[in-house]
């Protein structure tokens, strides 16, 4: 079982190179956010200014820099174009698949990495984002770290792993701002209590994690202060963290438009996922 195991396994890595960059650049950029990414990377590698990014000549302010910065790395090596564009998204994905088959090999051996990884290929929001050059793939390969981290590495020290959680916090700040730290926290907090986890972390690991993200995102983060003025900065926090969670964006839609979503994001598996929701709430005492 274990040699079949394996043999998934790599079947399964051969199908996502496949699957993920065969014709990347193929297609034009179709998704209005796409083109606005790869129009400011290319105006911040022509301006050579990688604090500030600028669209139209325009300060762009409402995105952190990442994406911008690796793009900006790959256009200069290879030129503009669509398929370094959309690179970026689907190394990202990639590196997301080896880690949840990472995760189902550390709880379930390979037989489980296998599965694990074969069930978040067929998914088809995975290979969506895969393909297209927004930040929603570079933003889940380091929730998705962050997480492995929490659930699985429990052989080394403490200060370690939260030293490693903070960098990958820091690089989801450059990633989304706010939302790359909130997100991958509530997260965990979540699967703390539903596992009976401690939820409180110690003082030494809040200074540990707090540092190492301090050193990730300050360097940057105070040279954009200083060029922008803390005014802006506050006024883009403010609408873009705190507005967007409570008043929605221009992509409100009906709850039940979500569920359509979530029916196509998870085929072949909404199913069995929806069966398996129905059988935990049977189970909720238990």
């Amino acid at each position: 079982m274990e040699e079949k195991g394996k043999v998934a396994i790599l079947a399964t890595i051969a199908g996502a190179l496949l699957l993920l960059f065969v014709r990347l650049g193929a297609y034009p950029l179709l998704d209005p956010d796409e083109a606005r990414f790869a129009r400011t990377s290319v105006e911040m590698m022509r301006s050579g200014d990688y604090v500030v990014p600028t669209f139209e000549g325009e300060p762009r302010l409402v995105k952190p820099p990442m994406m911008h910065w690796v793009q900006t790395a790959l256009f200069q090596l290879g030129g503009p174009n669509e398929m370094l564009a959309r690179l970026p998204a689907a190394a990202a994905t990639f590196m997301s698949l080896l880690l949840v088959g990472w995760i189902g090999w550390r709880r379930f051996g390979v037989e489980g990495a296998a599965w694990a990884a074969v069930t978040f290929l067929t998914f088809p929001i995975v290979v969506l984002i895969a393909r297209v050059g927004t930040l929603d793939a570079l933003l889940s390969v380091h929730i998705l770290a962050v997480l492995a981290l929490d659930l699985v590495q429990h052989d080394h020290q403490e200060i370690e792993r939260s030293g490693v959680i903070g960098l990958l916090l820091g690089l989801g700040f450059l990633v989304k701002g706010p939302v790359g730290v909130l997100l991958p926290l509530t997260m965990i907090l979540a699967g703390r209590t539903a596992t009976g986890r401690d939820v409180v972390p110690s003082m030494k690991t809040v200074v540990t994690t707090a540092l190492a993200l301090s050193a990730v995102v300050l360097p940057w983060g105070l040279v954009f202060i200083q060029r922008v003025g803390w005014g802006n900065v506050v006024h883009v926090l403010r609408t873009e963290a705190v507005d967007r969670a409570v008043s929605g964006t221009a992509h409100v839609e009906p709850w039940w438009y979500f569920l359509g979503v979530c029916l196509v994001a998870f085929l072949p598996w909404a199913g069995p996922l929806f069966l398996g929701t129905v059988r935990g709430l049977t189970r909720w005492h238990d």
